[in-house]
């Protein structure tokens, strides 16, 4: 089985820290979602991890390779033309193999041995009450077998895709989308990976559905905070280091990487604190503190501070008399 993370998208909705790191590796419940995405599929037998890249691709190569013992296919994506486009950039290396997606800013809670050892081709989905029209959506029979499936339609409610794809025939999905990009074949001007499964359903390859539960996208500011705030207190790995609790108040659950300096703070709850971020006198809830930054006097919630960012809040001196109000901010 070949498994294809692609991780090439500019991450617009979380700019402006998108603009220098991928949004792949920025941190969420104390390591990256890359990170959570390749632990969740450590229980499988892959031959090779395949990753479809950006301009930043340089990045996802270091960070794989400094945690992680893989075999590994790094693809540049020199154009975005969508998510179909970036799965045919990796399908010559499919050959005879299954295929398992798992889309690079989605985090997942699901079994990946049940999910890859059904016996035809699988798709993970979750009914959504809103909001479907940004989704690929899934009309199946009462079977499960999927019957249709329509990029973005105009529905407010359906059986969303979720991001998580098994395809047992990788050389018909190889073929089939060699075929729709040498004809340019394109839905809203980009060529669609939903169209290419599609067109496999229409040449009779059988596709089941699989409900996922915990469906994280973690493609927006306030949907990394809601997944930090849902995975911190079910990780068991979460870490505190011994010294921090000697001068902070530490307001579990929260994840202090061992290399950060913190002085005379409150954190928590639901904060993950990256590798190398110092903090000084700052009381800082619901939020994720980038890699290196250092942020000093502040009061913060519901924030992420990006790497190697400086915040610096303002100290002041106050002689209050009786019955006074002052609001600062």
């Amino acid at each position: 089985m070949k498994v294809v993370i692609p991780v090439a998208g500019m991450g617009t909705r979380l700019q402006p820290h998108t603009f220098s790191t991928p949004k792949s590796l920025m941190h969420v419940a104390g390591k990256p979602i890359l990170g959570h995405i390749l632990d969740s599929i450590k229980g499988v037998a892959a031959e090779e991890v395949i990753f479809v890249t950006g301009p930043m691709g340089n990045k996802i190569r270091s960070y794989v390779k400094a945690h992680y013992n893989l075999k590994t296919k790094f693809i540049d994506q020199k154009e975005p033309l969508g998510l179909g486009h970036a799965i045919s950039c990796a399908a010559p290396f499919f050959g005879p193999s299954a295929v398992l997606i798992v889309l690079g800013d989605t985090i997942l809670d699901f079994d990946i041995k049940k999910f890859v050892n059904s016996e035809t081709s699988v798709l993970g989905v979750k009914y959504v009450e809103s909001g479907a029209r940004q989704f690929g959506i899934a009309f199946t029979a009462k079977n499960g077998v999927v019957k249709k499936l329509v990029e973005k339609p105009d529905l407010e409610s359906g059986l969303a895709v979720v991001g998580l794809y098994f395809v047992r025939d990788g050389r018909l999905l190889a073929a089939t989308l060699a075929t729709m990009v040498k004809n340019g074949e394109k839905t809203t001007a980009e060529y669609q990976l939903t169209d290419a499964l599609q067109r496999m359903i229409d040449k009779g390859h059988i596709f089941s559905t699989a409900e996922i539960q915990g469906w994280f996208d973690c493609g927006g500011m306030k949907a990394l905070l809601a997944t930090n705030r849902y995975l911190l207190p079910r990780n068991s790995n979460a870490q505190t280091p011994r010294r921090v609790l000697n001068s902070n108040i530490v307001v579990p659950p929260v994840n202090i990487h061992e290399s950060c300096e913190i002085d005379q703070s409150i954190i928590g709850p639901f904060v993950t604190i990256a590798e190398g971020a110092k903090i000084n006198r700052c009381q800082i809830a619901d939020s994720i503190i980038e890699s290196n930054a250092s942020v000093s006097q502040c009061v913060l919630e519901n924030s992420i501070i990006g790497a190697n960012a400086v915040l610096k809040g303002k100290k002041i001196n106050l002689n209050l008399g009786d019955s006074s109000i002052v609001e600062l901010g």
